[in-house]
């Protein structure tokens, strides 16, 4: 089972990418392509900042990896034995 629930509002632990899919082989969003309210927690380059809340929207095991849909995109949730949503 999923350490994570949809509808849960979640930290991100590190600076993280957001992706349009579920994996690191999907490209990476730009700022721009952000909603409005993860602006506010992006740095310019597109990268969520660590302490940035996030809600989950849905949940995608990739083999040993999780990935958490938030509004504006996908991001590593559990990924290579380390969180980085929690």
């Amino acid at each position: 089972s999923s350490p994570y629930a949809v509808g849960k509002v979640y930290k991100i632990q590190v600076g993280l990418a957001v992706r349009t899919g579920a994996g690191t082989n999907y490209a990476r969003k730009t700022y721009s392509q952000l909603t409005l309210n993860a602006k506010k927690s992006a740095t310019s380059a597109g990268y969520l900042r660590q302490g940035a809340s996030v809600t989950c929207l849905e949940v995608k095991k990739v083999g040993n990896d999780i990935w958490m849909r938030i509004p504006s995109g996908w991001c590593a949730a559990y990924y290579n034995g380390k969180y980085y949503i929690k």
